[in-house]
């Protein structure tokens, strides 16, 4: 939905929008950096050797919690948050 109100706000005031993932950075920063010079009308200039200096940062513990998490709240109606039920959670 964020995304959503950014891309109105990019074509409401004319200007162009560029959405890079991570794994789009990670997997092709030197593609990456060409689609964002070219966006600022300039011409990119590095090193032979482009690297992204990202890392994967999760582990068996973020794993852990994901499945732990999903098992405890991917049926949405028993998603309970204090004494409120949040419909249409993980849909």
């Amino acid at each position: 939905m964020e995304n959503l109100a950014w891309d109105g706000w990019f074509a409401k005031n004319g200007l162009p929008c560029l959405s890079l993932t991570y794994e789009q950075i990670q997997q092709d920063p030197r593609a990456s950096l060409e689609q964002i010079a070219r966006l600022a009308d300039v011409e990119p200039v590095w090193e032979a050797d482009l690297k992204s200096g990202l890392e994967i940062q999760r582990d068996t513990i973020n794993d852990e919690w994901r499945k732990r998490f999903l098992s405890e709240y991917a049926d949405a109606p028993s998603f309970r948050h204090h004494r409120y039920r949040i419909r249409g959670f993980l849909r």
